[in-house]
């Protein structure tokens, strides 16, 4: 019993730095780990024979290293680097399909001096899998590149509603002819948690 007052000061010294740190985590101060992630769905029509998506987008995303964040972040500005994996179901084709594939190579600008609405940026590279036949893509392989703008709507300090739009090309980059590639609009909603905004 001795023993445990003894350390009881330490102990408290200990909680007090603890509570400290999470309270400048809870600040928005760590510019460390994930910055935000969050689920996204919409709708996406394509290019040609009235194909369209239904996806669902789940993506993360951190900041670069110092060396790029810091002269950034002096004017407001975030630059992430992003992951995004999803699926989607694919309908009006010859046959309805699926596709699912990751973007690894994504980044992401966002302007935020902590106001309630936060317009970004988006664009990236992945690869895919597309139960899509019959329109001249080469096969199930392909890969996706796009671009697109959005806006984060703050509904508290860390909760944001996303709403955004991007196109999306896919093709196989010439490995199986026939090699059309297809373009599709996306447009999405969704729910986007910042953990350290």
């Amino acid at each position: 019993m001795r023993r445990i007052l003894q350390l009881l000061p330490t102990i408290l010294l200990a909680t007090g730095l603890l509570v400290a740190v999470a309270s400048a985590a809870d600040q928005g101060e760590d510019r460390t780990g994930v910055q935000e992630w969050g689920l996204l769905s919409g709708y996406g029509p394509s290019s040609r024979d009235g194909i369209f998506l239904v996806p669902l987008f789940a993506r993360a995303a951190w900041l670069l290293p110092d060396v790029v964040d810091e002269p950034l972040h002096e004017y407001d500005l975030n630059l992430k680097w992003v992951v995004e994996a999803w699926v989607a179901g694919v309908f009006d084709a010859p046959g309805d399909a699926f596709e699912g594939g990751v973007a690894p190579i994504v980044l992401k600008l966002d302007y935020d001096y902590g106001q309630r609405f936060v317009p970004y940026g988006i664009g990236g590279v992945g690869a895919m899998y597309t139960g899509l036949q019959g329109q001249e893509l080469g096969g199930p392989f392909e890969f996706a590149s796009f671009v697109g703008v959005g806006l984060h709507t703050f509904l508290t300090d860390r909760l944001a509603l996303t709403l955004s739009w991007r196109i999306r090309h896919i093709s196989n980059a010439g490995i199986k002819e026939p090699n059309r590639g297809l373009n599709t609009n996306f447009f999405l909603i969704g729910l986007e948690s910042f953990p350290k905004r």
